[in-house]
């Protein structure tokens, strides 16, 4: 075996301009990902008292 040298390679590193976050569309979805969180905790939690209580419809206020 030959004990040959590797060539040395030069590394570049080059930076990428990007726009800024749009901070209102990404507020946006967080609300909305938030409402449809509490949606359906609601949904579940009347599933659940219905499942407890079968003779008894659920309230209209929880719809």
């Amino acid at each position: 075996m030959t004990n040959k040298k590797k060539p040395e390679r030069n590394i570049t590193i080059r930076s990428v301009l990007r726009n800024p976050p749009d901070y209102s569309k990404l507020g946006r979805a967080l609300v909305a990902l938030a409402m449809a969180e509490a949606e359906a905790e609601a949904q579940a939690e009347v599933a659940k008292e219905a499942t407890k209580n079968p003779e008894t419809p659920p309230s209209e206020e929880a719809a």
